[in-house]
C-alpha cells in the first residue's frame, strides 16, 4: 500500500496491491499529478525505502515536477503520514478476526483509505498538523 497525505485538507490518496514496486510507485506518482492539476507545486516526504531511490521513480517524479524531499534514516516521526499508517494499523489491523480471510481484510483496508479521500480536518488534528485534540 503507498499513500499520500494532503497536509492542507487531510485528505488521503492511496493505492494498494499484492506488491508495490517501481512501477506501481510510479503509476501512483501520474495519479498524485492528476489529482492536483498541473499548476500545484507538490512536495512528497518520503522514508528511506529502496525503492523511493531508484532511477525509474525518480524519472517519474521529475516528469511530473513532484519533488522529493527524503526524511533521516530512522526517523518516522518527520513524516506526518506514518501517523496515519499507525491509525490504521491499530483501527483496522490490530487483533482483526479476519485473520483467515485476506480478501474481506483488503476490502477493508481499501475501504478505510476510500473513506480518507475526502478533505479530513481530524486526520490532520491525528497527525499534527491542525490544532485541536487527536481523534
Amino acid at each position: 500500500m503507498v499513500g499520500a497525505l494532503d497536509i492542507l485538507d487531510g485528505r488521503v490518496l492511496s493505492q494498494t496491491g499484492s506488491v508495490i514496486g517501481v512501477r506501481e510507485l510510479c503509476r501512483f506518482l501520474r495519479h498524485i499529478r492528476r489529482h492536483y492539476g498541473s499548476e500545484v507545486r507538490l512536495v512528497l516526504i518520503w522514508d528511506n525505502w529502496p525503492v523511493h531511490y531508484h532511477e525509474e521513480v525518480r524519472r517519474a517524479a521529475a516528469a511530473e515536477r513532484i519533488e522529493l524531499l527524503y526524511t533521516p534514516t530512522y526517523a518516522p516521526w518527520c513524516n506526518p503520514i506514518e501517523k496515519l499508517w499507525k491509525k490504521l494499523r491499530h483501527d483496522v489491523l490490530r487483533l482483526h478476526h479476519r485473520s483467515g480471510a485476506w480478501t474481506r481484510l483488503r476490502a477493508h483496508v481499501e475501504s478505510y483509505l476510500a473513506d480518507l479521500c475526502r478533505p479530513h480536518p481530524a486526520m490532520l488534528r491525528y497527525v499534527g498538523l491542525a490544532p485541536g485534540l487527536p481523534v
